[in-house]
């Protein structure tokens, strides 16, 4: 089911990056379809999916509670929500760092070159999915980024 994963992570993107809006009925789906991967086919514990459930959507809550609603959507915060049940906390954790530091990298470049302009919103949501493609077929992502288990 990766590659359903995969194909809502890419609406999701396309939908942030046009309209800078993260519907949740992909969120769900995504976050639904996850679930039910991790529990039958990767057979991961509920505590991990219930963690990542928790991380994800109470890093991205307080965000938005901190900023009120400025620096990350609530479309944000149900995304990290789905993504801690695609993911687990471990799993988790590592595409976070992935996406922060590909979106960085993303938007500077995007910056300097004029695309973007520095007050302008960007798609932290389309960041998210990269991250998040990165990681998803990867089975111990912090191997492939250089952390010994």
């Amino acid at each position: 089911m990766p590659f359903l994963e995969l194909l809502l992570l890419i609406g999701l993107s396309v939908g942030d990056l046009r309209q800078r809006v993260i519907y949740l009925a992909p969120v769900l789906a995504l976050g639904f379809i996850g679930l039910i991967d991790q529990l039958v086919f990767r057979h991961a514990s509920f505590v991990s999916l219930g963690l990542g459930a928790l991380i994800g959507s109470g890093f991205f809550g307080l965000q938005y509670f901190v900023s009120r609603g400025k620096l990350v959507g609530t479309g944000d915060v149900f995304l990290g929500l789905a993504l801690g049940l695609v993911f687990g906390w471990e799993r988790l954790l590592a595409v976070l760092l992935v996406s922060y530091v590909l979106g960085s990298l993303i938007a500077l470049t995007c910056i300097a070159l004029g695309i973007w302009k520095r007050t302008e919103r960007l798609p932290l949501g389309a960041f998210l999915a990269l991250g998040s493609a990165c990681i998803l077929f990867v089975d111990h992502p912090w191997v492939l980024l250089g952390f010994a288990p």
